[in-house]
This record gives structure tokens, C-alpha cells and sequence, in this order.
């Protein structure tokens, strides 16, 4: 049975031109779900696409980081958040996510979240 989610990303795949693109629809769905949600809003004070994240520092880039959005937390602290556009059935393989989980470690970083479309289970070497 096909969701209106489900919908969504098969309107975001077939409007886009490149993997690129799909996952910039992506992102800045996550970053509305994540302001409006009424489980996940009340953890957040704001949340930015990385080349909108007001705070950057200098030197930080998304180079193969990882890193798609930022959220500040009630909290005071700072989430990473990746966003993974991968078919149904696809596993996650640690691989896919080592940058990720290696910019989000260090600071300013406090949390990480990685937001995917596979609707499984990850590889049994992915955390």
C-alpha cells in the first residue's frame, strides 16, 4: 500500500535531476518536519540546512562530512543530522555514514541523528 509519504518521495525522485537533487528535497523536508512536528519541535530551537546554519565556523564545510542540517537544542546543545535518500530494501553500510559519524563526534557537536528512507534494517556492520 502506497503512503502520501511514500507519494512524496516518488514526486522528489522523479522531479530531480541528479542523486543531488533528490537529496536536497529531502533535507528540506526533514528540516520542516523537524520545526513543525509536535514530538520533535519542542526539542529545538532551530533548525538550518548546513549552508544556512548561522554559527558555522569559519573552516567548516560540508566536504564529505555528512552533515545536512544542524539543530539547536533546547537543551544548548548542537545536533548533526544526515539525511539518507536510498531505495526501499537498500542496507546501510557502515561506509555510508563513517564521514558522518566522524564530524558529528567532535564539537560542537553534543548529538546525531540520521534520517533515512530505507525502510529496514541497517547492515549488521552500521551502528
Amino acid at each position: 500500500m502506497t503512503t502520501t509519504f511514500d507519494e512524496l518521495l516518488g514526486t522528489y525522485h522523479d522531479l530531480s535531476d541528479s542523486e543531488r537533487m533528490k537529496g536536497s528535497y529531502l533535507e528540506q523536508l526533514v528540516e520542516q518536519y523537524l520545526e513543525n512536528d509536535g514530538v520533535h519541535a519542542p526539542q529545538y530551537t532551530d533548525v538550518w540546512l548546513l549552508k544556512d546554519w548561522p554559527h558555522r565556523p569559519e573552516n567548516f564545510t560540508n566536504k564529505d562530512n555528512g552533515i545536512d542540517l544542524v539543530a539547536a537544542c533546547t537543551d544548548g546543545g548542537l545536533t548533526a543530522i544526515q539525511v539518507k535518500f536510498y531505495a526501499p530494501g537498500y542496507r546501510i553500510q557502515k561506509h555510508d555514514i563513517d564521514s558522518f559519524l566522524s564530524a558529528s563526534s567532535k564539537k560542537p557537536f553534543t548529538s546525531a541523528v540520521v534520517v533515512d528512507t530505507i525502510e529496514g534494517d541497517w547492515s549488521t556492520n552500521a551502528p
